[in-house]
């Protein structure tokens, strides 16, 4: 198990030595300089002597409850409105934890790969951003990880790999320059933002991994009842044979494990049983996620999607697999959760996979997605610059959470229909009206034929016009690696990539 306990307790030595009740013990998300989600039942839980009452205080609300026989337990606090700070008490037969500094507002967690973790240090003017980052109102709670997936793994690595000794939780601190530099940047960004929209509180969990795919940060049981993603734990079965880059990383951190098991073999041995990995199936969730679960959250920004993007069409069942997965455990069925699509940058798969993603926002309900088609690096997938995502993440949670009357997301395709002379594609989320210099389009034909097209914008819409005669099945949209991008709503936000199978309509 991952190592999160805090344990405080106030008791003289004498007792300590003389009671059992030294057991009381909570999650180290609850902490120091922490913020509870406001207007929310709040759960509290932890550890305590089998069978002993546990009260729970914090401003105005308390709950008492009792350890089961296994000593869990697990308090509810009533929901309280943004302020502080204030003590959370958790008191059990002569033993206390005192949690100071505790501020009510708004919490996220933010999740996914690289992209996610990539910290305010290693933004453009990092230094600098870094440098004016005092908001004591804004609280970072960093779960970091103690192996990386980059090289071959030490023989120390292989050990805290097979004794599970992989997360490490900081701890809740205030946002200074010191705290801020090593968090990460889409994160401090959206809760900037946040916190100067909403005059309260915001709270901050980021626990981004570099590499990791969503599968690791799925439940296994859930990945394996499912037809079309079981095969991804079966995969995992023998990394000798690595199916896709994820199983190929993982080979090669694993390398001397692997030697290992083949000289046992050559000697009729009994091979040294498999260590852990982060990109196994369900791994990161359970060292990344569970620990922290019910803990009460307003939403999910989650910033992955390039280490699946060599199977772009196994992300939709597994995006949809994990978000139910989440939302399940919380027990939130309408948990927001907002996800950036891929942005624009040098490999050939990825324009199938941001058309895989622009896909789940309508399949998935509260859900938002982040259009970043302009915010990448021709040949750096870690773009340096994190500030426009973490605003269209913002304008995302401003609208659709918050009731910001906003234009939210960019230019989405609802339909693309045959007219008399050309195609009509219209759009959602236009603003008061679609702009741009010639977007480029393109239309494919049955017989595998495709053809550049100018379209001419309408209002809402785009019509593109068709010569005499043809009559392709599919319009596509920026759909190459690094595309032309010229078409954008009212408030300035990038249409997405798409490809639309063309509906037919008035001869």
């Amino acid at each position: 198990m991952p190592r999160f306990i805090r344990t405080i307790l106030l008791v003289p030595m004498l007792v300590a030595l003389a009671t059992s009740a030294l057991s009381l013990e909570v999650p180290s998300i609850f902490g120091d300089h922490m913020v509870l989600q406001r207007g929310a039942d709040i759960p509290v839980w932890g550890t305590a002597e089998p069978g002993a009452e546990v009260h729970v205080e914090c401003a105005s609300r308390s709950a008492v409850v009792a350890a089961d026989g296994d000593g869990n337990w697990r308090a509810v606090l009533s929901p309280l409105d943004a302020g502080g700070p204030h003590t959370l008490s958790i008191r059990s037969d002569g033993a206390e934890i005192a949690i100071g500094d505790v501020l009510v507002g708004e919490v996220w967690l933010c999740s996914g790969q690289s992209n996610m973790r990539f910290k305010v240090r290693e933004h453009v003017s990092g230094s600098d951003i870094a440098a004016l980052a005092d908001f004591p109102d804004i609280r970072l709670f960093m779960m970091d990880y103690k192996v990386s997936s980059r090289d071959p793994y030490t023989d120390e690595q292989l050990r805290r790999m097979a004794e599970n000794e992989y997360a490490e939780y900081s701890g809740w601190s205030r946002c200074s320059p010191e705290s801020v530099r090593e968090f990460s940047a889409v994160a401090f960004f959206f809760g900037q933002r946040l916190h100067r929209d909403l005059g309260v509180p915001v709270g901050l969990v980021s626990n981004g991994v570099g590499a990791s795919p969503a599968q690791a940060w799925t439940p296994a049981g859930d990945l394996a009842a499912h037809p079309q993603l079981r095969e991804i734990v079966a995969m995992w079965e023998d990394l000798r044979s690595p199916n896709s880059s994820v199983e190929s990383r993982a080979r090669s951190n694993l390398s001397a494990w692997l030697e290992a098991v083949e000289v046992a073999r050559s000697f009729g041995e009994e091979p040294p049983p498999q260590p852990e990995h982060p990109f196994r199936p369900g791994y990161l969730f359970e060292q990344m996620v569970e620990p922290i679960v019910p803990f009460a959250i307003r939403g999910v920004l989650w910033y992955q999607g390039e280490a699946n993007a060599q199977a772009p069409q196994l992300y939709g069942p597994l995006f949809t697999a994990m978000v139910q997965s989440w939302r399940a455990r919380w027990n939130r069925p309408d948990l927001p959760f907002f996800y950036a699509q891929l942005p624009n940058y040098n490999n050939s798969s990825w324009p199938e996979m941001r058309d895989v993603q622009r896909q789940l926002e309508r399949q998935l309900t509260d859900t938002g997605m982040a259009i970043t088609i302009d915010c990448g690096t021709f040949d750096d997938i870690h773009p340096p610059d994190k500030r426009e995502v973490a605003r269209r993440f913002a304008l995302l949670a401003l609208s659709r959470v918050y009731g910001r009357d906003l234009v939210d997301s960019g230019p989405l395709p609802s339909e693309a229909v045959r007219t008399g002379d050309g195609v009509r594609v219209d759009f959602l989320h236009a603003g008061t009206g679609l702009a741009g210099s010639q977007p480029q389009f393109e239309l494919v034909y049955e017989d595998g034929r495709r053809t550049p097209a100018v379209g001419s914008i309408d209002g809402g819409a785009v019509l593109i016009p068709l010569s005499a005669g043809e009559s392709p099945s599919t319009v596509r949209y920026a759909w190459s690696p690094w595309p032309e991008t010229t078409l954008r709503n009212s408030a300035g936000l990038p249409a997405s990539p798409f490809e639309l199978p063309i509906a037919a309509g008035s001869p």
